[in-house]
């Protein structure tokens, strides 16, 4: 643009009288901003005082500008060349502008760059955009959308239907998808080698891999899920990853305890892929009882009932009962109970003290602090509930939050009551306090952008 002269045309500091005058007139060619649409005219730098910058003069009624007409003002112009060119005006506008080549022969070049620009810009009205997005929706974008729906509403068989019509579409990856995988379980080996061969390399042929290794876990055809598993380039999903290490553990007997239990403990719902894994290592005398005896608490903590009687129900079927019927009324379970010497006792304790602390913290405090459950429930079992009572008060913006979590021992609260107890030391600006959760947490946890900067 500037070896045309613009950026002369337009600077503040060479404008002369004359051509302000012409850049007054022309500005009708160009809307300010309509829709992200038009020119911006900017300076290039603040206008000062010594500028000679002032209100431009009284038009001239000689000019050849005044004799097409008076002045309009933007928005009244536009509407007026738009109807001229839907009835095949479109000369008018290059008449209009010669009448300005005329009197300005050195800007010849800029103005003839500036009426395809005006032409352009003033053309494209909201009518004509309006129907230009109509058109854009296609039988297939209508067809891709129904698939989708059908797809949530598990309707094979109107998937079936519609999916040829996706074919050689952009999008045909995403409806073969959503349709074999509505059918999965009834779907012959076949077909899935042909999704994944012919959609190869796609996130669609990974994802549906994804969903046939859950699918061979839960049926334990263990031969086809291990020639398949290496070809799983995600691997994001704890449950395929625990189907592999159970069979991993079932061809070698590698010693893969830690990853379950990692793995495990991580999951924030019940699966069927890390609870096969740990069973399968509790069965071993691998995996420690303390280990399932957590993931139950991590169930009521999170509210999760199915996964605490999952895990309970590795051990004793008849437990998992119990545990139910303590989620429901904790406070019932408690009154009637005033010794808690034998490992299963001390752990139902704890659940339905969790549980009651995510019900009402408050009542639990109370119910912690009684002398019973002081001397018979270690450090670390109480630290764990504190820490529950403490997280839960401070999500509800309590002032007690932080005096809850005083009350146990950091090294045995989880990572996500640290975070809580940081959140509540810097609520009531305890810095050592912040200090003292921080550096309990894990090297991973403390790395954390949010925590580094505390």
């Amino acid at each position: 643009m500037e070896s045309h002269g613009l950026v002369n045309f337009v600077h503040h500091r060479q404008s002369n009288h004359a051509r302000l005058r012409l850049i007054d007139q022309f500005t009708v060619f160009f809307p300010p901003m309509q829709r992200r649409q038009g020119v911006e005219f900017t300076l290039d730098r603040p206008v000062g005082t010594n500028d000679s910058i002032r209100a431009a003069d009284q038009p001239d009624a000689h000019h050849a500008l005044q004799q097409v007409g008076a002045l309009l003002s933007i928005r009244e112009i536009q509407t007026l060349f738009n109807q001229a060119f839907a009835q095949g005006f479109f000369g008018l506008r290059f008449l209009f502008i010669s009448c300005i080549h005329n009197l300005h022969m050195q800007f010849s070049t800029i103005l003839t760059s500036i009426a395809l620009l005006g032409v352009l810009t003033l053309s494209a009205n909201p009518a004509a955009q309006a129907q230009s997005r109509a058109a854009g929706t296609t039988a297939a974008d209508q067809t891709i959308l129904e698939m989708n729906q059908a797809f949530k509403k598990g309707n094979t068989k109107r998937l079936s239907e519609l999916l040829p019509q996706m074919r050689d579409h952009t999008l045909e990856p995403w409806a073969a998808y959503w349709e074999l995988r509505a059918r999965l379980d009834t779907a012959s080996p076949a077909e899935i080698q042909f999704f994944l061969n012919r959609f190869a390399g796609t996130y669609q042929e990974d994802r549906l891999r994804n969903d046939w290794l859950l699918l061979l876990g839960q049926r334990q055809e263990w031969g086809t899920f291990m020639a398949e598993y290496p070809s799983f380039r995600m691997n994001d999903d704890r449950s395929v990853q625990c189907y592999a290490l159970l069979t991993d553990f079932k061809s070698s007997e590698r010693d893969v305890v830690q990853q379950v239990e990692a793995l495990w403990l991580a999951q924030r719902d019940a699966d069927d892929g890390c609870a096969a894994a740990a069973d399968q290592q509790l069965k071993a005398r691998k995996l420690q009882p303390q280990t399932v005896w957590l993931r139950a608490r991590q169930g009521f903590e999170h509210d999760n009932l199915r996964i605490a009687t999952q895990a309970v129900g590795l051990l004793n079927a008849e437990w998992a009962n119990t545990v139910s019927a303590i989620y429901t009324r904790p406070e019932h379970y408690l009154e009637g109970k005033l010794l808690a010497l034998r490992l299963r006792t001390k752990e139902l304790v704890t659940l339905a003290m969790i549980r009651l602390a995510v019900k009402d913290p408050a009542a639990a405090a109370i119910e912690i602090d009684k002398l019973r459950w002081k001397t018979q429930l270690s450090q670390e079992e109480r630290s764990w509930v504190w820490g529950v009572i403490g997280k839960r008060a401070a999500m509800r913006l309590s002032d007690d939050a932080l005096a809850y979590f005083m009350k146990g021992q950091d090294k045995f609260m989880q990572a996500d009551q640290l975070a809580w107890k940081v959140r509540a030391a810097l609520r009531a600006g305890n810095w050592a306090q912040v200090l003292a959760a921080t550096s309990a947490m894990s090297e991973n946890q403390r790395q954390d952008a949010a925590w580094v900067y505390w």
